[in-house]
């Protein structure tokens, strides 16, 4: 997707949010996970895929719309905002607020089967798209129990839609801390949910089909 010396720059973000937000350190952790700057780095470099991916490999048969041309121009302005904060041409990724929510099961079923389409989503799915509604443009990326979100338009995100969500240079991920988000967010959510659902009852049928069998 990108050249060689800058998937090498995200890689090295990348490698440190596995090691240290992933995986099974992280997910039997009984304390907050502390993070630096490489969670905003990993996160805008997340966003930064996300974008390039829709708006330049993406299928033209599987686009609901065409983007408007504001849309474009927004879109492609933010993209150079998280270019220039990644190449080090910048302190902070422009007027943009990456934010992370947590979610899934903290513990797989002892028979490692997730009955619930939601939780199997939250917990197991990875999902990404731009995000064009109402006015709102975003970018969205879901790898299991992390939901990342940054807006692009409006640019203004008011922390108490957002409480204990922004991504910052330094802090904590507690997976227990309450977290919220504005009702359009779950209103997205949901239709992401939906559009899997389908998929994810019958990997489930098939699992559980297979585990019958021995």
């Amino acid at each position: 997707m990108f050249c060689r010396s800058c998937e090498q720059l995200l890689s090295k973000d990348e490698a440190m949010f596995s090691r240290q937000a992933f995986g099974k350190s992280y997910f039997s952790a009984s304390k907050p996970v502390p993070y630096e700057e490489w969670m905003l780095r990993f996160a805008v470099g997340l966003m930064l895929r996300v974008c390039a991916a829709e708006l330049h490999f993406a299928d033209p048969s599987l686009v609901a719309r065409p983007l408007k041309t504001r849309e474009r121009r927004e879109f492609d302005r933010a993209c150079d905002d998280f270019r220039y904060y990644l190449r080090g041409d910048a302190i902070w990724p422009g007027k943009l607020a990456p934010l992370r929510l947590s979610f899934g099961l903290r513990s797989v079923p002892a028979d490692r089967i997730i009955r619930n389409p939601v939780d199997q989503y939250m917990t197991r799915g990875v999902d990404y798209t731009l995000a064009i509604d109402g006015g709102i443009l975003a970018v969205y990326a879901h790898i299991p129990s992390h939901v990342f979100w940054t807006q692009i338009s409006p640019k203004t995100v008011k922390e108490s839609d957002w409480p204990n969500s922004r991504i910052r240079k330094k802090g904590l991920i507690d997976m227990y801390r309450k977290q919220s988000a504005p009702d359009y967010f779950w209103e997205f959510l949901e239709e992401r949910v939906s559009i899997t659902m389908e998929t994810f009852s019958d990997s489930l049928q098939k699992t559980i089909a297979w585990q019958e069998q021995g």
